[in-house]
């Protein structure tokens, strides 16, 4: 590593917390969590691409990334679909810097009980959810392992250590992410790949306010599993998507350069609770 050194031989927090010479991919990074994610990472000196199933978002988040003298560029993403997401993986190429990072942001949600749930409800959120958390990965990894450096962040949620109403779907699938951050880390560790997780709880999003949920949502169940949410987080607030930015930012750093395996809780105390 060069850079600056302390007395005691080791790099200065500055050094440590820089991400020159590092492109990144955020998706759904159009809004939400995925949009603060994209500006920290530029912020702290990556070059991003913006990537989203809505083309506009993106652009929008890239366009206000560069205007604060940063490095993006947008680019449109279904992580549903494996080509999709290798063409996306090939997008990274536009920057000189090698892709180091990646942060799976992208995601969607329902709300509707089990025993009105439809096969499509439930094959919607896993394709998305799990699925695409795996293809992005896998994408990832294949990069990266050819340069034994980098670091993979899946966005999982405080729904897959504890059950939600009407959201079964979706806690098997950021359940089966969890799985993902355990044995890929496992598997990719030898080749200098670290994988962490990012764990949510509520978070003032479109997903929390409901925009962002798709059409089967039961917006009974979804009042009575936020209210339930909420009481729940000891701090008494939803969290920002700046703090959860603030997880992924210390994860794709140096800072955490032994840290792999681990899925790191951004929940306002809920998981203790």
């Amino acid at each position: 590593m060069t850079g600056t050194f302390l007395s005691t031989g080791q790099p200065a927090l500055a050094d440590l917390l820089s991400l020159h010479g590092r492109t990144a991919i955020v998706t759904g990074a159009g809004q939400g969590i995925g949009e603060a994610v994209a500006s920290r990472l530029a912020e702290a000196g990556a070059a991003v691409v913006v990537a989203d199933l809505d083309l506009s978002r993106a652009e929008r988040v890239a366009e206000s990334i560069t205007r604060r003298g940063h490095t993006a560029a947008a680019a449109q993403v279904d992580v549903a679909d494996s080509g999709s997401v290798r063409r996306l993986a090939g997008a990274a190429g536009s920057f000189r810097d090698p892709l180091e990072i990646w942060v799976n942001c992208a995601a969607v949600v329902s709300t509707v009980g089990v025993l009105e749930m439809s096969d499509d409800d439930w094959d919607t959120v896993m394709k998305v959810d799990l699925d695409g958390s795996f293809y992005c990965a896998r994408e990832a990894a294949r990069v990266m392992s050819d340069r034994s450096r980098g670091v993979i962040i899946l966005i999982t949620s405080l729904s897959a250590f504890r059950g939600r109403v009407g959201r079964s779907h979706y806690v098997a699938a950021k359940h089966g992410v969890n799985g993902l951050v355990r044995a890929l880390s496992t598997e990719l560790g030898s080749a200098g790949v670290r994988v962490v997780g990012i764990a949510p709880s509520v978070t003032a999003t479109a997903l929390a306010d409901g925009s962002g949920e798709d059409s089967s949502t039961d917006r009974g169940l979804w009042t009575q599993m936020m209210d339930r949410a909420i009481a729940g987080i000891p701090m008494g607030r939803a969290g920002s998507p700046d703090e959860v930015a603030r997880a992924a930012l210390f994860a794709a750093s140096d800072l955490a350069s032994f840290v792999t395996g681990s899925t790191i809780s951004v929940d306002g105390g809920a998981s203790g609770a």
